[in-house]
């Protein structure tokens, strides 16, 4: 059973010596499970001081110390970063011997998932400041070049962004405009036809892109030339050279960070896909009205259901009474108004009867949009219930006749006595002994003895009530609590016993054998505890046995 968990556990003694480990323990030290066993610690991997602080921390755990801590550093074998949880408590084994058991749960994935994601944000919120930095510089510097033509292509006026742009200073523009070397033969044509153009009436307003030959540089910049008087009256073009550059490459710069972060959303949400998919146990992420947008694996096989079947399906039914559908969305209202659901379910699957325990826990989040979403996770503890179930009902029953064990009996024939305290009820006690018993084991063997058992019980319970306590007091020794009953009924029931055993061989795999019991018979008396009634009782049987044997007395007062 421990070699199906995925991480190391393992078992010590009080001296520190390995007593059992499972194959992720071996695995993980990379030595068999043999070498591993009564060794004190990991000898590649303890010096002497490691060892020390080992057995004194072993020594606190044997004293009753739970180590529960969390460890970071290399792999001692690999040399790769390791996170894990250490925990160690004692307990006792099945000699009543202190042991310390121990696990370390690999959290390496998990912890470099969550430092990823952290510096993921980081970047992002980095990304993010850095664009916003350079938009309001751009904004805050960006240059507007203004001249003014006349109609022959000489310079009136020019402001100094103009001249900047150009490379050359204002004089020397406003002397000779004919030389522009960062311009083609082909645009400076261009912008001399457009010139004409304005001072025939017409208007330029267009956006250019291109590419400046002195430098290579791109551009960006919206021209606008309109047909103006000077002062003197005479025609000019005004024009403006919006230069939007800087916007354009912000723009693109933004898109291409808009795509990041579109890119990393993508590859975040495919990572929790694949972080949730991992854990065994059913995961979902869903908005108001039932609208699943993130589900795990596990969530699918329990459901039985397709991944498209279930996101985004408002209407999706996987609930198999409507009841529960109307639980199910009245706590994620609750939920989604700031609550919080933890509990644990008992059901049982419609369909196919299936039992199913579970620790059903909802609460709210955020999801990457930032609409409020519920997060849920059902925790199966199906197989743990279902084991501690067995391990009572081992606790309580005979495992060979199914009846209440000895310890059993004593738990519920104390709470009878105290009823009848407190009620005044009668309350009698049988006990009973197969006769010659030792004698079936040494002739037929303990397998026969046993079959002896059990029909002798299948034959008693033909005879007792219902609400009769009936139990294996030890042995070949029955013992039986007769409720509402006073002793003359009692020995009835006792004789009917004894006769229906007597009158009915016992069938078993070598024939059948003739059995007979013994038994004694007892009365409650107020004021007396179950020991007591015990022994007058026993008395009773040990009287019958002197008696002869295949008869049941009453016990005198």
């Amino acid at each position: 059973m421990l070699d199906q968990l995925p991480y190391p556990v393992y078992v010590k003694d009080a001296h520190s010596r390995y007593l059992t480990v499972n194959q992720a323990m071996a695995d993980e030290h990379g030595a068999s499970r043999e070498t591993l066993l009564q060794q004190t610690g990991i000898s590649s991997q303890e010096g002497s001081a490691g060892l020390r602080v080992m057995l004194d921390e072993d020594a606190r755990v044997i004293d009753g110390e739970r180590i529960r801590r969390e460890e970071h550093g290399p792999h001692p074998l690999t040399g790769q970063e390791r996170f894990r949880i250490a925990t160690k408590s004692t307990c006792l084994n099945a000699l009543g011997e202190p042991v310390i058991v121990g696990t370390m749960v690999d959290l390496t994935e998990l912890r470099q998932a969550e430092r990823e994601i952290r510096e993921a944000l980081a970047r992002e919120v980095k990304l993010r400041e850095r664009t916003e930095e350079f938009i309001q510089r751009l904004i805050d510097v960006i240059p507007d070049p203004v001249y003014v033509k006349r109609a022959d292509g000489r310079y009136l006026i020019i402001n100094d962004a103009f001249a900047e742009y150009q490379a050359r200073s204002r004089q020397a523009l406003l002397d000779d405009p004919a030389y522009f070397p960062h311009l083609s033969e082909e645009s400076q044509q261009l912008s001399n036809a457009e010139d004409q153009a304005v001072l025939g009436g017409s208007e330029v307003f267009k956006e250019e892109h291109t590419i400046r030959r002195a430098t290579g540089e791109e551009i960006f910049r919206i021209v606008t030339k309109r047909r103006s008087a000077y002062v003197d009256g005479e025609p000019v073009v005004i024009g403006v050279d919006r230069h939007t550059t800087k916007w354009r490459l912000a723009e693109r710069e933004l898109k291409a960070a808009l795509d990041r972060e579109v890119n990393l959303r993508e590859r975040t949400q495919a990572f929790v896909q694949r972080l949730i998919d991992v854990i065994p146990d059913p995961v979902y992420v869903k908005k108001a009205d039932n609208h699943y947008v993130m589900v795990n694996e596990a969530f699918l096989q329990f459901h039985r259901r397709a991944r498209g079947e279930v996101l985004n399906n408002p209407r999706i039914m996987l609930w198999g009474r409507e009841e529960d559908r109307l639980n199910a969305l009245s706590e994620d209202r609750t939920v989604l108004d700031g609550g919080e659901v933890i509990k644990e379910e008992h059901t049982v699957r419609v369909g196919t009867d299936e039992e199913v325990f579970r620790i059903v826990t909802k609460r709210l989040s955020s999801y990457f949009d930032g609409v409020p979403v519920i997060i849920g996770i059902d925790h199966h503890i199906t197989r743990w219930r279902v084991a501690e179930r067995e391990l009572l009902r081992l606790a309580q029953q005979d495992t060979l006749t199914g009846l209440s064990n000895r310890r059993h009996f004593r738990d519920l024939a104390e709470s009878a006595i105290a009823r009848a305290t407190r009620y005044e009820e009668a309350l009698s006690l049988l006990m009973l002994d197969i006769d010659h018993f030792k004698t079936i084991n040494d002739r037929w063997g303990h397998g026969i003895g046993d079959e002896v058992l059990i029909q002798t019980v299948h034959i008693c319970q033909t005879v007792l009530r219902a609400t009769d306590l009936f139990a294996r007091w030890g042995g070949e020794e029955f013992i039986a609590l007769l409720p509402h009953t006073r002793l003359e009924n009692a020995q009835q029931v006792a004789n009917r016993l004894a006769q229906e055993l007597a009158g009915t061989p016992v069938p078993t795999s070598q024939g059948m054998l003739k059995v007979t019991l013994s038994g004694g018979v007892t009365q409650w008396q107020p004021g007396e505890n179950l020991d007591q009634l015990v022994s007058r009782t026993d008395a009773a049987l040990y009287r019958a046995k002197e008696a002869g044997r295949n008869r049941v007395l009453s016990a005198t007062c």
